[in-house]
């Protein structure tokens, strides 16, 4: 009955989308007509008009594969590691606005949940992640340079699962060859520049060379697990939902393991238990980084 006092409550459908081998998602039907006269959620926005963010994560694999040129033209005999990590439910980790909170609320089963977190379905929820998608990708390439990293997230570090045969080549790579736009992973100097991240839509995709030590590789992973914390702020649920779940390799053909971790949270305990480690020469382990989802919470049955 307390439907009734929420105002702005619309009649939008859910839906869950079921993939085999992975979690069930949520639809959030924004766009549903329930009349030729209704006006759905998505028909009262101004996004199409161009009011939000463009999303720019269309050419993340080009550029992932851009990197991978260039680190063969400069490391021609090493192996080259892809590691990938992916917010879980990124959407609702952004909040909406109180006062429109009741447009996006429904009742299931006789529950009324007010959902805080933006929903999949509106349209303006990709463009909203797209402000902090982007800080992302430049915070963890930044934070490349802060080598405490790899000890204060050492406990999640030593999770990792590496491929056997990485570091032991059979047979010679095949080349890349040097051009004007292409010119390696190096400076004049012989250094190395920090490690680049581009995150397509919530996964967080980079590739670096493998070493016997795993230090740049275990730098780049850290610099994303902080930037994530300083973003999106350190786990705080009182459950034991999953909040982070490794990448779906569908997303990225071939180029990525479906290896993941599952991380789960109780207030002040984190702990990581593997699910499975499916890998390839490219891609030795894929762990996954974040912070929890916001799921609605029930008021009333």
């Amino acid at each position: 009955w307390l439907w009734r006092f929420v105002p702005h409550l619309f009649y939008s459908p859910q839906h869950i989308l079921e993939k085999p081998g992975k979690k069930d998602r949520q639809i959030f039907d924004a766009s549903f007509c329930l009349g030729p006269r209704s006006i759905p959620i998505n028909g009262m926005t101004s996004t199409p008009n161009g009011s939000e963010f463009a999303c720019l994560f269309g050419d993340v694999l080009l550029r992932l594969l851009t990197r991978i040129w260039n680190l063969r033209i400069s490391y021609p005999d090493t192996d080259i590691a892809i590691h990938a990590s992916d917010v879980k439910s990124c959407f609702r980790q952004l909040k909406h606005a109180p006062d429109v909170m009741g447009a996006f609320s429904y009742i299931i089963d006789g529950v009324l949940y007010l959902s805080c977190g933006l929903t999949f379905g509106a349209d303006f929820s990709p463009p909203n992640w797209e402000i902090p998608r982007r800080v992302l990708e430049q915070l963890a390439e930044g934070l490349f340079a802060d080598q405490s990293l790899r000890q204060k997230h050492r406990k999640y570090l030593d999770m990792l699962t590496w491929e056997p045969s990485l570091g032991h080549a059979k047979r010679p790579f095949t080349p890349a060859k040097r051009d004007t736009k292409n010119t390696g992973v190096q400076d004049s100097a012989g250094a190395d520049a920090p490690t680049p991240h581009d995150m397509y839509v919530d996964d967080d995709v980079y590739a670096d060379i493998y070493q016997q030590d795993h230090a740049r590789l275990e730098q780049a992973i850290a610099a994303g697990i902080e930037a994530i914390f300083i973003i999106l702020g350190r786990s705080a649920s009182t459950n034991a939902r999953t909040l982070l779940h490794g990448t779906n390799s569908s997303k990225w053909s071939s180029a990525i393991s479906t290896g993941s971790w599952e991380w789960r949270s109780t207030h002040d305990h984190s702990w990581c238990a593997l699910r499975e480690t499916m890998s390839t020469k490219l891609s030795p382990f894929c762990v996954a980084t974040g912070t929890p989802t916001d799921d609605p919470t029930p008021l009333s049955r």
